[in-house]
């Protein structure tokens, strides 16, 4: 048994070693294949010298040791090959590749030479800040290139202080340092220590291996910062020169804007100033203000330096209105306080009685405000009021007249200017309303006022509260005597209270005394009555002495009558009250009063209004009744009084009868006549238990002083039978019969007569359309059954007779 093993063993080391001194494996090819990144390659691997009982697996290994592609052959093959076919080239199939032989029996390997697949870095060059990068002043900054491409590859570094062009196709390293660029690194990473000028501009990684080579550029940016700030503060006098200036480090080189605040509040740019310093010359008001200057790197990338203010004295510039007011008591005045120069001006407001404060040039520029004031002090007494631009005063009186000094102080200096605050008189006492009447004496009137300077007084009197009023003849002071009070003294009173500033007369006027004249027994009212139709138009006339003002009210009766509408009421010193578009309801009592303080009196008149146009009938519409029926017809009208209409009813009047006044007479005559029939005189016309004689047009008149109005409506009575004919008539041959159909109506009734034929149906019987039916020798052909039918179209009504039998006898 152990020999045989021992056998065995010995066969397969002597197998082995022959197995792999006779094979072989080798990648056809050349050692390196160079391609680009998406194209193909294809690797061949041949292995020979097999023993042809033993089977072998065959691959492609990457760096990695990863199997890439292997197959396993029979054991009848002496040659063994394999393909590895890449297409589309990635990142991830660049590297080294070996071919394996191993054998499935000894598990022995045999290793191929190496093939290399190298990629072009051509387009897959990356720099990890591209396309451009910002960095401040003194920072440093590290670059890093890369590349999927490879292997083998050489990193260079180019610089140039312009920066990269966007639109870089191709890079050419020697024509490039021909053209002022430089050459200033090696390696994937570089490194700027710190940052300044000479060291922002376009960097650019180029990368080259066996295959080709490929770059990438980045541009690096000195970020903006302002090293030199215009003087926050620059004090000038008008026509001065001021220069403001800035500075600043930034990459690309900056460019500058100096702005100026406007009075919104908003920087706006001042045109033509984008140098880094801004000049003014000859400075003047409007230029005083805040400035800045706006540094940008042209990349959208700017930032603004502090503010500078510069300020400007408000010397000769400041003005105040009004300078001159003139304002009653009790009200709010205000002086505003502006100036040119600034800015940051800070106001302030003094008052004293009267006398200057400055008799020439009243700016600081030798001195300050607070050394100014005191100096002042000791010979004028000024007092501080308010500070800012407005002082307001409210609820005035005299105390506060005077004058008022506004202070205007800058950085620059200050100045000063002065306006005057007059009170108008203001009555504080008012005369007194008296009522009287003549005869009286002994009546004084007085007034008295509160003004700055103190008022003078004058009276004057006027017929109405209006005006105008007139002086009133030495009547100089604040106290004024009537006198003998006669009708004629009523009126109205006043004192004026004045004063004379530099010639311009300020003057008020007191509350007027009313002196009263009791009115009564003197109002009257034109026309003591009026008759009028609908439609016209009448006018009253009031007038009344005494006064003065003296008040009007109308009344219709009992009811106030005011303006608008059909009433015009117009009042001076008289009122008329016109009543337009008379009504009947307007008929009645118009009552005038007038009215003073010192009493009252009335006057009256009255209207009579013709009923015309404002009269009713009813039933409006025509009514039809049945016989026995009771109905009132009512004639009714708004015109009056009431106790001034007259009623008249009358029947089947061919024509109207009414007619202008005095109809009455014209209506007996006519009733006398047997023309018309009278058959009412009131209002209401009472039809009892109706029949056919109470049909017919009834016509109602209403009339007085003013006028009249007829209005009619019609009755109509339904058919009806008075007699119908009898049931039975017997008659002989030859005999006469007469059937009557004695019906009545309101209009007269038709008739139409019918007989039942064979068929038992009534029929018309032609021309028979009488109240009566008569036959003459009598035949058999009249015996039968007959009937009546009463109609009356207008009324779209009939009836219908009972049936009356004729019979005959032997």
């Amino acid at each position: 048994m152990l020999k045989g093993l021992a056998f065995i063993a010995v066969v397969l080391i002597t197998l082995t070693y022959n197995e792999v001194k006779s094979q072989n494996v080798a990648i056809s090819g050349p050692a390196t294949v160079t391609r680009n990144f998406g194209e193909s390659v294809t690797f061949e691997c041949t292995a020979t010298g097999l023993v042809l009982s033993i089977s072998y697996t065959i691959g492609f290994y990457n760096e990695a040791g990863v199997n890439v592609g292997g197959n396993v052959s029979t054991n009848n093959l002496a040659t063994l090959s394999r393909s590895l076919n890449i297409a589309n080239i990635g990142s991830g199939d660049v590297g080294t590749y070996t071919c394996r032989l191993k054998s499935i029996l000894s598990n022995l390997i045999l290793i191929s030479g190496n093939v290399t697949l190298q990629v072009s870095p051509e387009s897959h060059v990356t720099v990890d800040r591209t396309p451009s990068v910002s960095v401040s002043n003194g920072d440093s900054l590290t670059l890093t290139c890369s590349t999927p491409a490879g292997p083998s590859n050489s990193f260079t570094w180019y610089f140039h202080q312009d920066p990269c062009d966007p639109n870089l196709a191709t890079f050419n390293p020697w024509a490039f340092t021909v053209s002022g660029g430089a050459l200033v690194g090696m390696g994937a990473v570089y490194v700027i220590n710190s940052v300044d000028t000479s060291t922002d501009g376009c960097y650019i990684c180029h990368v080259t291996n066996g295959a080709g080579s490929g770059f990438n550029a980045t541009t690096v940016y000195i970020v903006l910062n302002i090293t030199v700030y215009p003087d926050p503060i620059v004090t000038t006098e008008i026509n001065g020169n001021v220069t403001l200036s800035c500075d600043a480090d930034a990459s690309p080189f900056p460019t500058f804007q100096w702005e100026k605040k406007d009075t919104s509040g908003s920087f706006v740019e001042l045109q033509n100033e984008t140098n880094n310093e801004l000049e003014i010359i000859s400075v003047k008001f409007e230029d005083a203000g805040e400035y800045r200057c706006v540094v940008s790197d042209g990349m959208l990338n700017s930032i603004a330096s502090d503010v500078s203010t510069v300020y400007v004295p408000p010397n000769g510039s400041v003005i105040i209105e009004p300078s001159f007011l003139i304002a009653e008591s009790g009200s709010s005045v205000s002086f505003n306080c502006t100036t040119e120069g600034g800015p940051d001006n800070t106001f302030y407001w003094y008052y004293n009685i009267s006398g200057t404060v400055c008799n020439e040039d009243c700016t600081g520029t030798d001195e300050s405000f607070n050394d100014f004031l005191s100096n002042i002090n000791s010979s004028i007494n000024l007092t501080l009021v308010d500070t800012g631009p407005i002082l307001t005063l409210s609820n005035i009186d005299s105390s506060v007249g005077g004058t008022y000094h506004c202070v205007v102080i800058n950085e620059a200096g200050f100045d000063i200017e002065t306006a005057s605050l007059y009170i108008t008189p203001t009555i504080v006492t008012h005369p007194m309303n008296v009522n009287t009447t003549s005869g009286t004496t002994g009546i004084i009137l007085s007034c008295m006022a509160d003004s700055f300077p103190d008022p003078e007084y004058r009276w004057e009197k006027s017929s109405t509260n209006e005006g105008p009023y007139t002086e009133i003849a030495n009547s100089e002071g604040s106290t004024y005597a009537l006198g003998t009070i006669l009708h004629s003294t009523n009126g109205y009173y006043r004192c004026i209270a004045y004063t004379n500033i530099s010639n311009i007369i300020n003057e008020t006027a007191s509350n007027p005394a009313i002196v009263s004249v009791n009115p009564s027994g003197s109002v009257m009212v034109s026309a003591s009555s009026a008759t009028v139709s609908g439609g016209d138009n009448v006018t009253f006339t009031c007038t009344a002495g005494g006064g003065p003002g003296n008040t009007f009210a109308w009344r219709h009766n009992a009811n106030a009558i005011s303006d608008g509408g059909r009433f015009i009421i117009e009042s001076t010193s008289s009122s008329t009250l016109t009543v337009t578009d008379v009504i009947g309801a307007d008929f009645g009592t118009y009552i005038c009063q007038v009215s003073n303080l010192a009493g009252s009196g009335i006057a009256t008149s009255r209207i009579t209004t013709s009923p015309e146009g404002f009269s009713t009938i009813s039933p409006v519409n025509n009514i039809t009744l049945d016989r026995g029926s009771d109905i009132t017809l009512n004639c009714a009208t708004t015109a009056g009084p009431s106790n001034s209409i007259m009623y008249d009813w009358l029947r089947n009047a061919t024509q109207s009868v009414c007619c202008p006044l005095g109809q009455n007479a014209n209506i007996t005559q006519l009733v006398e006549q047997n023309s018309v029939s009278r058959v009412g005189m009131s209002s209401d016309l009472e039809l009892t238990s109706v029949n056919a004689s109470h049909g017919g047009t009834y016509e109602c008149i209403l009339s007085n002083d003013a006028g009249s109005e007829a209005l009619s409506t019609s009755v109509f009575i339904r058919p009806y039978f008075v007699e119908e004919p009898p049931d039975n008539v017997y008659t002989e041959v030859d005999g006469n019969v007469t059937l009557d159909c004695n019906a009545e109506s309101y209009p007269y009734p038709s008739f139409q007569w019918e007989k039942k034929n064979d068929a038992g149906v009534f029929v018309s019987i032609s021309g028979e359309t009488g109240r009566y039916l008569m036959f003459s020798s009598v035949t058999t052909d009249v015996i039968g059954e007959y009937r009546c039918i009463v109609t009356v179209d207008e009324l779209d009504s009939s009836i219908t007779s009972n049936v009356t039998t004729i019979h005959g006898t032997l």
